[in-house]
């Protein structure tokens, strides 16, 4: 049923944490699941991986994302979709291992459009000590010469703005007769968004 379908699954899954996890209370989650299905661009199947902490119930947060993937399958308006399968694997702990970006530097000094910069970014862990981690940031072929600012964020970071700009594109979607993106796109653009462990820039 394309309508209970994606909330059976979430709370089939939501159940199964609960019974592992035994308990009420925050910590930090990470999720890796796949859905497959029959009616898909190419057969493509949905794999993810992302990272959650919750103050509250960590548990309610971590099946966030493969609800919304199996409810874009089954109501997608290109045409019918079967699930077939849905594998989730996840680890549970007490912890909380967040972090917040301090610094970020640029390793090369000077470079030319189409090259490929790294950046040493450092944050400060949750009740802990200061990390580094490397990202890549690939200069556009049209960028003009002389200095470039970059902005540097973790995923999670936007992830109220990123529900906020889906709303308001649902909204329009429903007041206009535009066509859509295609069902490859969508499914592409899925995929791609970030995760809450990304370091962007």
């Amino acid at each position: 049923d394309q309508q209970l379908g994606a909330m059976l699954t979430e709370t089939a899954v939501f159940n199964v944490i609960d019974r592992v996890v035994d308990r009420v209370g925050p910590g930090t989650a990470s999720i890796k699941f796949h859905v497959s299905a029959v009616g898909t661009p190419d057969d493509q199947q949905i794999a993810r991986t992302n990272m959650y902490y919750n103050e509250a119930n960590i548990a309610s947060a971590i099946t966030e994302e493969l609800n919304e993937a199996v409810h874009m399958l089954l109501t997608n308006r290109f045409q019918p979709v079967t699930v077939m399968d849905v594998g989730v694997e996840i680890e549970v702990g007490g912890a909380r291992k967040t972090g917040t970006i301090v610094s970020a530097r640029a390793l090369e000094k000077q470079a030319r459009p189409g090259e490929t910069v790294q950046l040493e970014v450092a944050f400060d862990t949750w009740r802990g000590g200061k990390e580094t981690r490397q990202a890549a940031f690939t200069i556009p072929k049209d960028q003009a010469a002389g200095e470039l600012r970059l902005v540097v964020r973790g995923g999670a970071g936007t992830a109220w703005l990123q529900q906020l700009m889906k709303q308001q594109e649902q909204n329009v979607l429903r007041r206009t007769k535009k066509k859509e993106k295609s069902f490859s796109a969508v499914m592409t653009d899925f995929l791609k968004r970030d995760r809450n462990n990304d370091v962007l820039v």
